[in-house]
C-alpha cells in the first residue's frame, strides 16, 4: 500500500496572505483574572529554565575522536518503521526512448539525475535524455545535436550577467571520440543503461572506428511552469543550443564535472589534468567568449601533446572532482585514488592554484592512531579505492574539509589546514563561542588559513550488516562486514551506501547511517568535558532491494520554510541538530538512479518515526487501549452501557498489540521531554488527519510516557526520572539547596511544551525587526520577511489552539489525569476526580489517584510510578492535585505567551506590508531610535513594546488617511478590524477611539468653513485629550496649530507629560536619578510645544494657520473643503500676539512648575527678555534666581536692608556661567521694573563680587567694576547714603584693584618682549608676575591685601599713595617717603638717554595725575614738600647731582594744573603761598630722605647746592608771576572791566597787589644771594623788579 503523504509540505506556501488566516481567540482560560495577571517575562524565564535546550553543538571530527567503537553504531528499535521509505510503492521503469535507444546503442551510455530541475539523465551515444522521474510516463527531452558521443554530462548555475535571465542552468556536454561499430548478431540479453564505471567495456568490444573531433559543448536550460501561475516551476524544460559556447576539448576525454556556486566549471580529463570552462558574455582582447584553462601540468602543459606520455608515462585518469563553495577548494579524485587540491582564493574568484597532491591514501590513513583500526598497509588495493568525495559543511566542522569513501564503505576525514593535525578536542567549544558571537578562530577561518596541505585526521569503520527490517532481534552492531559500493551520497547527519545485492548482482541494496538523536545508553564515553558522547549512528537499510545497479543518488536541496534572515545557510546547529530542524524542513527526498529505473526516496526523520507509530497505535486501538485521558469513542449500547473494548482475536491484532509497547519505546529512547516536544509538532501541524492529533493528545496525557507532575516532598522526577534514571551515571549525590517556594518536578508533557516553543520563537526572538539599511541609513526596513512571519504565526495560533482545547477537555471532565475508567473495568472507581480548577472549594478527592488507575488497567506496568494509592493520606494526595494545579497553571501561562507572540507577528505582518520607510518616518526621533534597538523579544516581553507599537499603528492610520484622501476611513476601519480581531494585546480600545479622533482631524483640515473646521477640530480635540496615551505629539501638534487650537496644544501636551511622568518626580528638587530622568522624559514632550511656540515669539519662520474669515470664505469657494486640505496662511502680527498670550496664558494658569520653568528657560534662551518680563509673576522671580545660582536672601527682599553687604547671603556666590549671570541681570530688571531698587542693587553687587570659574564663568575686573557702578546707579535711586557710600567705596577699591592689575600687566608684557619692566619689582621675576596678575583677576579683593601684597611688593607707588588717600590717616612721613620713591622711580625710569628735561616732564606729569586726584588732601599730597623735590630734580640736585632743566616754568605749569580743577581762582595764590613757605625755610631746605640715599643739600656744608636750589625756586617764581601777569591779569590791567563781573575785577586788583608785593620780597632775597649765584641772582631781581613796575605801572586796575 501507497505510504502516507510527507508532512508539512504545505507550509512551504504559508509565505503567501491568502494561505494564512489569524485564529480566533479565547477559549479555554482556565485561570481568570490570575492568568491575566501572569507576567510574559516571567513565563519565559520559566520556558528557558525547563527546557535547557542550550545543548552545545560539537565539531565533527571531535565527535568522531571521541566515540567508542562498541557504541559507534546501532540499529533501530526492532518493530520501528525503517528510516528509508520508498515515495512510490513501486519503481517505474525508463522511459521507453531511453531503452530503444540503448538497444542500438554503439558505442557507450551513461544515466544520472539533476534533483536540481527535477529531472533523470541518460546519453546513449550522441543522445542526450532528460525526464521527470517524480512523474511516470513523463516524455523525454532528447538532445543530438552532437556527432560524437556523450562522454561527461554536468549541471551548472551560470555566472550572472553572461546569458538571458530565462537560462537558469548551463548543461555541459563533453564528446569523445565518434566511434561507430556494426550492431551485433544478438541483441543484448538486458537491454538496460550501464553505468558509467562499465565505460571501458563498452570501448573494449567496439569495433574499428572512425575518429572525429572531441569537443565540449554548454546548452542553455530553462525550466518553468507550463501555464502562467502555474505552481509546478519545473513543469517544462527546454534546451537551448549556444554555438557560440562550444569548443574543442583538444584530444583529451572529459571523465568527471564540477560546478560552483558561482559558475565557474571544472572538468577532469581522462590525461590526468584537471580544466576550467572560461566564459563571459562576449570576446575581449584578453581572451575569447569560450575557453578552456589547464590548472595542472606545470611545465608537462608546454610541451607538445604526444612528449608527456612519452616522458613521464601514461596518464591516470580523473576520476571525480568535489567543489567546496564555503572555503572555495576544488578537489581532485583520480582513478588510483591519488587526490588534489586546488585553492581558489578567499573570495572563490582566484585563478585554480594547487596547494596539495596526497598519492598514498593508504599510507596517509594508516599512520592514523584510529586509521590502524580500519586501515591495514599491504592489504587489497581494490578495496581501499576511493569511491567518493564529499565536502563537509563549515556547519558541521571548521576542522574537517573532506570525507572519502573508499569501495567497501570505510571513511577518511581529511583537512587542509596542518594545524589541526594535533588531535583532541582543544576546540571543542569553539562552536559555541561563535555561536555567542565569538566569530570563527583565525587559525581556521577559511578566509585568512587558506588549504596548505591535506592530511588525515581520523577514520571511521564500514557498516555493519543491518537487521532485516521489523525483525524483533537485531544484529551485532560492533560487527562489520565486506561491502562492495556502487553508489554513495552524503548530506550533513546522513551517509547513504548502495552496495550490488542478489544472487546475480543486478539488484542494490541501499544503507543509510543517520545520526543518533536517541539518548545514550549509560555506558557510553563522555571525553569532551561538556558531557556529550561521540558520534554515534543508527544504521538502517531500504525494507527491499531495488532492481538494477546504482548508477547515481541525488538528493533534493532541503528548503527551509522560514525566511533566509533567520536561516542562514551554514550555520551552527541548522544541519547538525535533526531535533531542532525537522521543525522549520521537511523530510531529506533522495532520488536512486540504477540500470533498471529512477525510485524516489524519503528519509524519515524522528518526528516521522513518531507519526508512523501513533498511526500504528490508532490502527491497535479498535483491539485494545491502555489508559489514556482522550476517552475511546466507542458505541455506547442502546441502554446506556459502560464503555468497553473488544480483546484481540486474530493474530494481526496481536501484532497491532504492540503498538504501545513500541510507541513506549520511542518515548523512553528520545525522552518523555523531546518526544513530547514532537507530539506537540505533530498535534499543530496542518495536513494530518484529526485521528493523529487525538493519537498526540492521548500520548500527551498518559502518564506512562510523559509522567506527572510531582512535587519535592514525592520524591520528585516523575515517570521520566525512573525511565531514564541510567542515564545519569553514578556520580555521587551531593544534595541541593533549600526552596522556600518548590516548583514541582514538571512533567515531560510540559517539559516538552516549553522545549516546543522555546525553539518555535528561537528564531526570530533576538531578531531586529526595523532597521536602517546598511547602504542608505536613512531607508528603514522591515527584517523579517513574510514567509517568516506567516509561517511561525501559524505555528503559534496552532499551539494556542491545542493548548485551550487541551484545557477544555480536561475542565469538561473534571480535570480527569487518568482519562477515564480502565478497560473492562467500572465507571470511575479507580480515578482521581480533581474538580474545576477555577473552583477552589468544589475540588473532590478521592482515594485513588492517576497512575493507580493507569496500573490497574496494564496489569501493574507503571510500578512505583503512582505515589500514593488508593489509600494515600489526605496530605499526600492534595500534595499530587498542587502539582497538577500549578503545572496546568504553567501551560495557561504558556499558551497566553503563544497567543502574544502570535499577534505580535500579525501586528509586524501588518506594518510589513505597508511602506515601511514612510512609516518610521512619521515617528519621532525617540521613536526611531527605540525601534532601531527594538528586537521580537522586547515587542513581546518589555513593557514598552505594545507602546513602541502603538506607535506604528498611528504611522500606520496616518498613512492610510494620508493616501486613502476622503475615503481613507474605510480602509482604516478595516484595519482596526482586523488588528482588533487579530492583535488585541496591541490593539486596545483607545487605540480605536484615537483613530476616530484622527479622523475627525482629518475632516477638519478638509473642511470647506472656519466654522466647520472649529467645529471638527475641537472634537477631534476632546477625543485626543481621553486617550493622550496613544497620541504621537510629532505629528498631532503641528496639525492642531495649523487649525488654531493653540491652547488645545497646551493641554493636549500637559496630558502627555503627565503620563510620561505620572508621579510628578520633574518638580521635586535635586538631581536624582528618578528626577532627571522624570525630566527627560516632560522634555520630549515639552519639545513639541516649543515648537509651536517659538514661531509665534519670532524665533524661526513665521508661523501658518488655517484661512479665517474671508480668506476662509475663498477657500472654500474655491474648492478647499470637498476633501482638499485648505492651504496654510501667515499670520498677522495681531494674530500672532494674540496665539503667543493664549499660550503663554495657558502656560501660566496649568500650574505645572516645570513646564513654566522650561518655557521660562526657552525665553531667556531665545533672547526674548521683554517677552520674558512681560508676564511678571512669583514664579519668575523664584525662576531667575534659582537659575541665576543667587541664594534664598540674594535677589529677595531681604535686600531692601540696605548696607554693603546685603544681598550676598553671607559670602560671594558662584562661580556662575553666562546663562546664569544673564538671567540675574534680568532678575535685576525685574527688580528695577517693580521698583525695588536695593533688591537690584543687591544682585549687582553679587554680580560685581562673585567668583571667578573656567570657561564663561570667568569674570573680569572691568565686568565687576560695571556692576558696582549699575549698583550705585540703583542704590542713589533708593536714597539710602549707608548703601550708597559701601557701593561707591567698594567701587573706588574695584578701579584700584583694576589699575594695579593693569600696570602689572604692563610690565609682564615688557617682560616677554624681552626689555626692561618699566619698574622696580621684588616680587621673583616673570613668574611672580604672572601669579599676581592671575589673583588680582580671579576675585574683589580687601584694600589692605591690595597694597599690602600687590602694591607694595611690585613698587606701584602711585597705587601706594592712591590706597593711601582712599584710607585716610596715614601719617604724613609715610606719604612724603612714598611721593619720594614714586619720583625717584619715575626719574629712573626716563634719564637714561632722556636727558633732565624729559625726566622732569615725567615726574611732572606723575605729579598732575594723582595731585588731581588727591587735591586739596593735605595728608595725600604734601604740595610743599612735592614741589621742592620737582625744584630739586629741575635744577639736577635730586634724586642725584645732574644737568639742570632748561624750562624753568615746567614745575610752575604742574602746580598750576593740578591745582586748578580744585583751587580754581585761587590756584595762583596757593602757588605762590608753596613757595613763600619754602623761601622762608632756612637752614638745610632739602635733605635727601628715603629717595635720596642719605644725601643733605642746602646745608651748611653745601652752601653751592643750597644757592642753587634757592635760585630755581626764584626762578619758577618770576615764571609764576610772568603767567599770571599775562594769562590773569592782563585784562584788569589794560583797565577793561571783566565782561560785566565787577566783584571778579575787585578780586584781581588784590591779586594783582599781592603778586606785586610777592615780586618785591623775591627780588630782595634774589639779590641777597652771594658767591657764584650773586650774578644770577641779581638778573632775577631784575626781573622781579619789572614785574613790579609793570603792575605799579598799570593804573587800570586801580
Amino acid at each position: 500500500m501507497a505510504a502516507p503523504p510527507p508532512l508539512w509540505q504545505h507550509e512551504l506556501t504559508l509565505g503567501r496572505p491568502d494561505q494564512v488566516r489569524p485564529a480566533p481567540l479565547g477559549g479555554g482560560r482556565l485561570g481568570g483574572a490570575a492568568d491575566g495577571d501572569e507576567k510574559l517575562s516571567e513565563t519565559w524565564r520559566h520556558v528557558k529554565g525547563v527546557a535547557r535546550d542550550e545543548a552545545k553543538h560539537y565539531d565533527l571530527i571531535d565527535l568522531v575522536r571521541n566515540a567508542r567503537r562498541e557504541d559507534t553504531f546501532q540499529f533501530p528499535v526492532p518493530g520501528w518503521p525503517s528510516l528509508l521509505r520508498a515515495v512510490s510503492p513501486a519503481m517505474p521503469d525508463l522511459p521507453a526512448m531511453v531503452q530503444e535507444k540503448y538497444r542500438a546503442c554503439q558505442t557507450m551510455c551513461f544515466c544520472g539525475v539533476f534533483p536540481e530541475i527535477r529531472r533523470a539523465w541518460a546519453s546513449v551515444d550522441n543522445s542526450l535524455f532528460l525526464w521527470r522521474y517524480d512523474r511516470s510516463g513523463d516524455v523525454p527531452v532528447e538532445y543530438s545535436g552532437e556527432e560524437q558521443a556523450i562522454c561527461c554530462v554536468g549541471l551548472a548555475r551560470p555566472r550572472p550577467g553572461v546569458f538571458l535571465a530565462a537560462i537558469q542552468h548551463v548543461l555541459v556536454l563533453a564528446t569523445t571520440v565518434e566511434v561507430r561499430r556494426q550492431p551485433p548478431a544478438q541483441p543484448p540479453p538486458t537491454p538496460r543503461p550501464r553505468a558509467r564505471r562499465a565505460r571501458g567495456r563498452a570501448r573494449a568490444h567496439a569495433a574499428p572506428a572512425r575518429r572525429g573531433r572531441r569537443q565540449i559543448v554548454l546548452l542553455g536550460v530553462c525550466t518553468g511552469p507550463s501555464r502562467v501561475g502555474g505552481g509546478d516551476a519545473y513543469e517544462e524544460l527546454s534546451l537551448q543550443p549556444m554555438p557560440l559556447y562550444s569548443l574543442p576539448s583538444d584530444n583529451t576525454i572529459m571523465t568527471c564535472f564540477a560546478s560552483s556556486a558561482a559558475g565557474r566549471i571544472f572538468l577532469g580529463g581522462a590525461d590526468g589534468h584537471v580544466y576550467e570552462l572560461a566564459y563571459a558574455a562576449s570576446d575581449s582582447w584578453r581572451q575569447r567568449r569560450c575557453t578552456k584553462v589547464r590548472v595542472t601540468g606545470g611545465v608537462a602543459q608546454l610541451l607538445p601533446s604526444f612528449l608527456p606520455s612519452f616522458l613521464f608515462g601514461a596518464p591516470v585518469p580523473m576520476d571525480r572532482l568535489a567543489l567546496d563553495d564555503e572555503r572555495h577548494i576544488l578537489y581532485a579524485l583520480a582513478a588510483n585514488s591519488a587526490i588534489q587540491v586546488f585553492d581558489l582564493g578567499a573570495s572563490g574568484g582566484e585563478p585554480a592554484r594547487r596547494v596539495a597532491e596526497l598519492t598514498d591514501f593508504l599510507g596517509e590513513v594508516s599512520r592514523l592512531p584510529t586509521g590502524r583500526n580500519v586501515f591495514t598497509l599491504g592489504e587489497d588495493r581494490r578495496g581501499t579505492a576511493i569511491k567518493h568525495m564529499a565536502i563537509i559543511p563549515m556547519a558541521e566542522s571548521w576542522k574537517v574539509h573532506l570525507m572519502v569513501v573508499t569501495s567497501n564503505g570505510r571513511r577518511a576525514y581529511f583537512s587542509t589546514n596542518p594545524l589541526v593535525r594535533g588531535g583532541g578536542s582543544s576546540w571543542a567549544g569553539a562552536r559555541d563561542s561563535a555561536r555567542g558571537g565569538g566569530g570563527v578562530p583565525s587559525h581556521l577561518d577559511p578566509k585568512r588559513a587558506r588549504p596548505a596541505a591535506l592530511i588525515a585526521v581520523d577514520a571511521r569503520g564500514p557498516l555493519p550488516q543491518a537487521p532485516i527490517a521489523g525483525a524483533r532481534v537485531a544484529g551485532d552492531p560492533s560487527s562489520s562486514r565486506v561491502m562492495d559500493v556502487a553508489a554513495v551520497l552524503y548530506t550533513p547527519g546522513s551517509l547513504l551506501l548502495a552496495e550490488s545485492a542478489g544472487a546475480d548482482g543486478k539488484a542494490t541494496k541501499l544503507l543509510l547511517a543517520a545520526r543518533n538523536h536517541t539518548l545514550p545508553p549509560p555506558s557510553v564515553n563522555v571525553n569532551l568535558g561538556s558531557g556529550a558522547a561521540g558520534l554515534r549512528e543508527i544504521v538502517s537499510d531500504l525494507e527491499q532491494h531495488v532492481p538494477g545497479e546504482a548508477t547515481a543518488i541525488g538528493c533534493l536541496p532541503q528548503t527551509c520554510v522560514l525566511g533566509p534572515e533567520v536561516a542562514p545557510a551554514g550555520s551552527w546547529g541548522a544541519m547538525q541538530d535533526e531535533l531542532v530542524g525537522q521543525m522549520w524542513m521537511g523530510p531529506l527526498q533522495l532520488v536512486l538512479v540504477t540500470t533498471a529505473g529512477v525510485l524516489e526516496l524519503e528519509r524519515r526523520r524522528p518526528v516521522d518515526v513518531l507519526q508512523a507509530l501513533l498511526q500504528a497505535r490508532r490502527r491497535a486501538g479498535a483491539a485494545r487501549r491502555w489508559p489514556s485521558t482522550t476517552a475511546a469513542r466507542s458505541a455506547r449500547a442502546a441502554d446506556g452501557g459502560r464503555l468497553t473494548a473488544a480483546a484481540p482475536a486474530t493474530a494481526a491484532a496481536a501484532a497491532q498489540e504492540r503498538a504501545p509497547e513500541k510507541l513506549q519505546q520511542f518515548f523512553e529512547a528520545y525522552g518523555a521531554a523531546e518526544a513530547a516536544a514532537m507530539c506537540y509538532l505533530l498535534a499543530t501541524a496542518d495536513g494530518v488527519s484529526m485521528r493523529l492529533v487525538e493519537e498526540a493528545a492521548a500520548a500527551l496525557d498518559n502518564p506512562l510516557l510523559v509522567g506527572q507532575p510531582l512535587m519535592p516532598e514525592e520524591g520528585g522526577g516523575g515517570a521520566e526520572a525512573a525511565l531514564n534514571a541510567g542515564a545519569a551515571g553514578g556520580g555521587i549525590y551531593m544534595g541541593t539547596a533549600v526552596n522556600p517556594n518548590p516548583e514541582p518536578d514538571w512533567s515531560g508533557a510540559h517539559k516538552g511544551l516549553a522545549l516546543y516553543i522555546s525553539r518555535l520563537l528561537a528564531p526570530v526572538w533576538e531578531a531586529r525587526l526595523i532597521t536602517p539599511s546598511a547602504a542608505n541609513p536613512d531607508v528603514w526596513k522591515a527584517r523579517l520577511s513574510e514567509a517568516t512571519m506567516a509561517v511561525l504565526e501559524h505555528k503559534l495560533r496552532a499551539l494556542e489552539r491545542f493548548l485551550a482545547d487541551a484545557a477544555a477537555r480536561r475542565k469538561a471532565r473534571g480535570f480527569k489525569a487518568a482519562g477515564g475508567a480502565a478497560p473492562g473495568g467500572g465507571g470511575g472507581g479507580g480515578a482521581l476526580f480533581l474538580g474545576h480548577l477555577e473552583d477552589g472549594t468544589s475540588r473532590l478527592l478521592n482515594a485513588g489517584n492517576a497512575a493507580a488507575g493507569a496500573a490497574a488497567a496494564t496489569g501493574g506496568a507503571a510500578g512505583g510510578l503512582a505515589p500514593g494509592g488508593g489509600d494515600a493520606p489526605f496530605v499526600k494526595r492534595q500534595r499530587l492535585w498542587n502539582a497538577f494545579v500549578m503545572e496546568e497553571q504553567r501551560n495557561n501561562a504558556v499558551r497566553l505567551l503563544a497567543s502574544k507572540a502570535a499577534q505580535a507577528l500579525l501586528l509586524l505582518r501588518t506594518i510589513s506590508a505597508a511602506n515601511v520607510n514612510r512609516l518610521v518616518n512619521r515617528l519621532d526621533a525617540d521613536g526611531r531610535r527605540a525601534l532601531r534597538d527594538l528586537n521580537f523579544r522586547d515587542l513581546v516581553l518589555e513593557a514598552s513594546g505594545p507602546g513602541l507599537a502603538a506607535q506604528l499603528v498611528a504611522a500606520l492610520v496616518a498613512d492610510q488617511l494620508d493616501a486613502g484622501g476622503g475615503g481613507g476611513a474605510g480602509g482604516v476601519a478595516e484595519l482596526a478590524a482586523a488588528l482588533q480581531a487579530g492583535a488585541p494585546g496591541y490593539f486596545r480600545d483607545q487605540d480605536r477611539q484615537f483613530f476616530q479622533a484622527t479622523a475627525k482631524l482629518k475632516a477638519a483640515e478638509e473642511a470647506g468653513s472656519a466654522a466647520e473646521r472649529d467645529a471638527a477640530a475641537r472634537d477631534a480635540l476632546a477625543g485626543l485629550l481621553r486617550v493622550p496615551q496613544c497620541v504621537n505629539l510629532g505629528q498631532l501638534v503641528p496639525r492642531l496649530a495649523f487649525l488654531r487650537q493653540y491652547e488645545g496644544v497646551v493641554e493636549l501636551v500637559l496630558r502627555c507629560a503627565a503620563l510620561a511622568d505620572p508621579h510628578s518626580l520633574a518638580w521635586r528638587h535635586g538631581s536624582s536619578a528618578d528626577t532627571a530622568a522624570a525630566r527627560a522624559a516632560r522634555d520630549r514632550c515639552y519639545a513639541h510645544l516649543l515648537g509651536v511656540l517659538k514661531p509665534l515669539l519670532g524665533v524661526g519662520p513665521p508661523p501658518t494657520g488655517a484661512p479665517t474669515g474671508a480668506a476662509a470664505a475663498a477657500a472654500g469657494a474655491g474648492g478647499a473643503g470637498a476633501g482638499a486640505e485648505a492651504e496654510g496662511a501667515l499670520l498677522t502680527p495681531a494674530e500672532r500676539g494674540a496665539a503667543k498670550d493664549a499660550m503663554m496664558q495657558a502656560v501660566l494658569r496649568c500650574g505645572d512648575q516645570y513646564l513654566t520653568t522650561v518655557i521660562y528657560g526657552t525665553l531667556v534662551d531665545c533672547g526674548l527678555d521683554d517677552d520674558l518680563l512681560a508676564h511678571p509673576s512669583p514664579a519668575l522671580e523664584l525662576y531667575l534666581r534659582a537659575e541665576g545660582g543667587l541664594g534664598g536672601g540674594a535677589g529677595g527682599g531681604g535686600l531692601g536692608g540696605g548696607g554693603p553687604g546685603a544681598g550676598l547671603g553671607g559670602g560671594a556666590v558662584g562661580p556662575l556661567s553666562s546663562r546664569q549671570v544673564k538671567h540675574l541681570e534680568l532678575l535685576a530688571r525685574l527688580h528695577i521694573q517693580k521698583g525695588k531698587y536695593a533688591a537690584a542693587a543687591g544682585v549687582y553687587r553679587a554680580l560685581a563680587e562673585r567668583r571667578s570659574g573656567p570657561g564663561d564663568a570667568a569674570v573680569s575686573l572691568e565686568q565687576r567694576l560695571d556692576a558696582l557702578h549699575s549698583a550705585l546707579l540703583q542704590a542713589r535711586s533708593v536714597g539710602d547714603e549707608a548703601l550708597t557710600e559701601g557701593l561707591r567705596g567698594a567701587a573706588r577699591v574695584m578701579a584700584l584693584q583694576l589699575s594695579i592689575a593693569t600696570a602689572l600687566e604692563g610690565r609682564l608684557a615688557a617682560l616677554r618682549a624681552g626689555g626692561a619692566p618699566g619698574g622696580g619689582s621684588a616680587s621673583g621675576g616673570r613668574d611672580g608676575l604672572e601669579a599676581a596678575v592671575r589673583e588680582l583677576r580671579s576675585a574683589a579683593l580687601d584694600i589692605s591685601d591690595l597694597y599690602n601684597s600687590y602694591a607694595q611688593p611690585h613698587e606701584l607707588w602711585d597705587a601706594c599713595l592712591e590706597i593711601c588717600h582712599f584710607a585716610g590717616n596715614v601719617p604724613a612721613e609715610y606719604v612724603r617717603q612714598l611721593w619720594d620713591l614714586l619720583l625717584k622711580a619715575t626719574w629712573e625710569a626716563s634719564s637714561p638717554g632722556g636727558g633732565a628735561d624729559a625726566a622732569l616732564e615725567r615726574c611732572c606729569d606723575v605729579v598732575e595725575a594723582l595731585g588731581v586726584k588727591f587735591y586739596p588732601n593735605e595728608g595725600s599730597l604734601p604740595l610743599a614738600h612735592v614741589t621742592l623735590r620737582l625744584e630739586a630734580v629741575s635744577a639736577g640736585l635730586w634724586p642725584a647731582p645732574g644737568d639742570a632743566a632748561t624750562d624753568p616754568s615746567r614745575v610752575v605749569a604742574c602746580l598750576r594744573a593740578l591745582l586748578a580743577p580744585g583751587a580754581g581762582d585761587n590756584a595762583s595764590a596757593v602757588v605762590a603761598g608753596v613757595y613763600e613757605q619754602l623761601l622762608a625755610r632756612r637752614g638745610a631746605l632739602l635733605d635727601g630722605g628715603v629717595a635720596g640715599a642719605g644725601v643733605v643739600l642746602g646745608g651748611a656744608g653745601d652752601g653751592a647746592a643750597r644757592a642753587a636750589l634757592r635760585l630755581g625756586l626764584l626762578r619758577s617764581l618770576v615764571a609764576h608771576c610772568r603767567i599770571v601777569l599775562d594769562e590773569e591779569l592782563s585784562s584788569s590791567l589794560t583797565g577793561q572791566p571783566d565782561h560785566g563781573y565787577p566783584s571778579r575785577f575787585l578780586g584781581r586788583a588784590q591779586q594783582a597787589a599781592a603778586l606785586a608785593d610777592l615780586s618785591e620780597r623775591c627780588a630782595a632775597e634774589a639779590r641777597g644771594l652771594g658767591g657764584d649765584a650773586a650774578a644770577a641772582g641779581a638778573a632775577l631781581a631784575d626781573e622781579f623788579d619789572r614785574v613790579a613796575a609793570q603792575l605799579a605801572g598799570g593804573g587800570g586796575w586801580r
